[in-house]
C-alpha cells in the first residue's frame, strides 16, 4: 500500500502546444523545488489543481488502487522521497512524494456463526 502526495499541474488533453510548453515549465520548476527539500505541502498549497487537504496527500491505497504510472513511479523510493522525473498524465503534469509505504500483509475478516 501506498501513500503519495501530489502537485497536479493540470493541462487539458487538447490544450495548445504553447499552454502545455507553459504548464510543462511550472512543473518541472515545482520537481526542482520539491528536490531541493522545500515544504511539499506547501507547493500543493501553492500550485496544485488537486486536493490540497493533507498536502495533497492521496491516502494509504493499494497498488491496484492507483494509476500505474504513479505505482511505477514510487516503487523504488523510501518514504519522504519525491520522484525524479515529472509525470504526465492525461490531467496534466504530477509532481510525486512518496509519504508512506506498508508492505504485504493480507487482512481477514473472521466470523464466527
Amino acid at each position: 500500500q501506498y501513500n503519495i502526495a501530489q502537485v497536479l499541474i493540470g493541462v487539458a488533453e487538447n490544450a495548445p502546444e504553447a499552454e502545455v510548453a507553459q504548464r510543462r515549465s511550472v512543473a518541472e520548476r515545482a520537481l526542482a523545488r520539491a528536490q531541493a527539500g522545500e515544504d511539499f505541502a506547501k507547493l500543493v498549497a501553492e500550485l496544485s489543481g488537486a486536493s490540497k487537504e493533507n498536502g495533497g496527500a492521496i491516502g494509504l491505497r493499494g497498488a491496484d488502487r492507483l494509476p500505474d504510472l504513479f505505482v511505477e513511479a514510487v516503487r523504488d523510493l523510501r518514504p519522504g522521497q519525491v520522484a525524479p522525473q515529472l509525470l504526465r498524465s492525461g490531467a496534466g503534469f504530477h509532481v510525486l512524494k512518496l509519504v508512506e509505504r506498508r508492505e504485504g500483509g493480507m487482512l481477514v475478516t473472521q466470523t464466527r456463526a
